[in-house]
């Protein structure tokens, strides 16, 4: 067993042998590490989306290649609702005032005032019909949400109230949702898939969460509904990564960052843990490896 870091890849031996399995991060999964590996034969990412591996090179060379999807279900799903709370009980604007020493009434004298937007009773729309979507659906039952995912082919999951697909799917989601969140993979097809025409769409005071890859919204698009005030936006993931210090995301109002984080709860690494632990097993036995990639 080899312990690496992206630093060592460099001043490794030119040529490995007997190496059969690399387990590590999906950045790391390239071409330069790779050749310094002849005997090879599967590759398990850390990771669910494979977008930053060498995939020519593993098609070349004929590798198995692992994720691991499902394991961060979980941990995403939480941190979504954290996001959506955020904004609908007005925690940036209670946070301040508690810095001020301030006791904030937002205008009301009256203890039975309204100064919430509810989760209950609205629509949740969910761009993506994975394991992290239905993770998120069920979560959203509990709050009494109406919820409607789009993909390409509907999976009968029983936490979402409605199925879209296509480009009217996508508008007809983008019309009728309170709270959008983007929780699918980023490939070709769906690259820039949010953009301009997709903001035109949403309603006022939509929030819109953006837990997958940065590259499927059009950043500037997004800026632009921002600054408009007709969404609020939660976002993990950018464009570029890490996100510059001259964003200017950073500064606007209506806006919360986290950075490519919203995984990172303790149960991933317990599930982690499990899905390469029944992996080895199964290689070692000649027997399918879960979450195989079909390159």
């Amino acid at each position: 067993m080899l312990f690496i870091e992206e630093n060592d890849i460099d001043t490794l031996p030119a040529s490995m042998k007997g190496i059969e399995i690399f387990i590590g991060q999906p950045y790391l999964v390239r071409r330069n590490l790779l050749d310094k590996l002849p005997d090879l034969k599967w590759v398990q990412i850390t990771g669910a989306g494979y977008d930053r591996v060498d995939v020519d090179c593993l098609k070349e060379r004929n590798l198995i290649l692992t994720n691991t999807r499902d394991v961060m279900s979980i941990s995403i799903a939480e941190d979504v609702f954290s996001k959506m709370l955020f904004f609908t009980r007005r925690m940036r604007e209670f946070e301040s005032a508690r810095k001020d020493h301030r006791w904030e009434s937002f205008g009301s004298d009256q203890w039975m005032s309204t100064i919430y937007s509810d989760l209950y009773g609205k629509t949740l729309g969910i761009v993506g019909d994975g394991s992290i979507a239905g993770e998120i659906g069920s979560r959203a039952k509990a709050f009494g949400m109406k919820v409607l995912a789009y993909g390409r082919t509907d999976k009968k999951n029983p936490h979402f109230h409605e199925f879209l697909t296509g480009k009217k799917g996508l508008t007809e989601l983008a019309r009728n949702s309170h709270v959008i969140v983007i929780a699918i993979p980023h490939n070709p097809q769906t690259d820039g898939l949010i953009g301009s025409e997709f903001f035109r769409s949403v309603k006022n005071g939509c929030i819109f969460i953006n837990v997958a890859r940065g590259a499927i919204v059009k950043e500037q698009a997004l800026i632009q509904a921002i600054k408009e005030k007709k969404l609020y936006a939660a976002l993990d993931v950018f464009e570029k990564e890490p996100l510059s210090a001259e964003s200017e995301l950073w500064e606007l109002d209506g806006v919360y960052l986290t950075s490519h984080k919203s995984g990172a709860g303790d149960s991933w690494v317990v599930f982690l843990k499990e899905l390469i632990t029944e992996n080895l097993a199964a290689y070692q036995r000649g027997l399918p490896l879960k979450n195989q990639i079909v390159l």
